[in-house]
């Protein structure tokens, strides 16, 4: 008897959870503000726009906490977005200040700066969550 060799790799998904490919035409131009917007909100994943701007509204946000405090999914994927980057900063200058390519005043100066910029952001999300505009 032969035994059935087993499938490697992801399982198949059933009928009705398979994703499938919409693709519809638009002028240059209409795409091109599509591809920034999805560029600041969602990585540049046009995919991920465009279904976000076509969801119902009650799906719209992400809890933050057990508060019930919420966030508007397209700002908590640009605030994520902004922190991974200075992360990346962060990260960067303290490799090249352990290979000793910084003075100690240098790397003060730069995370003063990167602190601040931090700042500066956080105080632009509570702006944005106090006014409570809707991302467009």
């Amino acid at each position: 008897m032969k035994k059935k060799k087993k499938k490697l790799g992801k399982p198949t998904l059933p009928e009705g959870e398979k994703k499938v490919k919409v693709s519809f035409r638009t002028h240059p131009d209409n795409k091109k503000k599509l591809q920034e917007k999805a560029d600041l909100s969602f990585g540049g994943n046009l995919s991920l726009y465009i279904n976000y701007m076509l969801s119902d509204r009650t799906n719209r946000e992400i809890e933050l906490s057990n508060q019930g405090e919420k966030i508007d999914r397209s700002v908590f994927y640009s605030i994520a977005m902004e922190l991974n980057k200075i992360g990346a900063n962060l990260n960067q200058l303290t490799r090249k200040a352990n290979m000793g390519h910084f003075v100690n005043d240098n790397l003060e100066k730069n995370l003063l700066e990167l602190t601040s910029k931090k700042e500066e952001l956080f105080g632009l999300l509570i702006n944005h969550l106090d006014k409570n505009i809707p991302n467009t």
